[in-house]
């Protein structure tokens, strides 16, 4: 083998190298990506749950709080209730 071959084929060598290394750190961002991505829809979905018990404990004090208002206004003075 002469050496221009030889250097041709390190060349060559070193290039798949490079390749075959570029491939592999690329599988690796994806997959870091991936896994990124999981987190922030767990995230997502937990804050979610989250807001769904806040606006029902509030949808529930409003249904208490105009219960209250409904039954003060049918009460008259002295505490005695108009309504027989």
């Amino acid at each position: 083998m002469s050496i221009n071959a030889f250097e041709a084929a390190l060349k060559k060598g070193i290039s798949e190298h490079d390749n075959v290394q570029a491939s592999f750190e690329l599988k690796k961002e994806v997959k870091r990506v991936s896994e990124a991505v999981k987190f922030a829809n767990n995230r997502l979905y937990e804050l979610e749950k989250l807001n769904t018990a806040m606006f029902s404990s509030l949808i529930k004090l409003v249904d208490i709080a105009s219960g209250y208002q409904e039954a003060s206004k049918t009460v008259g003075e002295g505490g005695k209730s108009y309504i027989s």
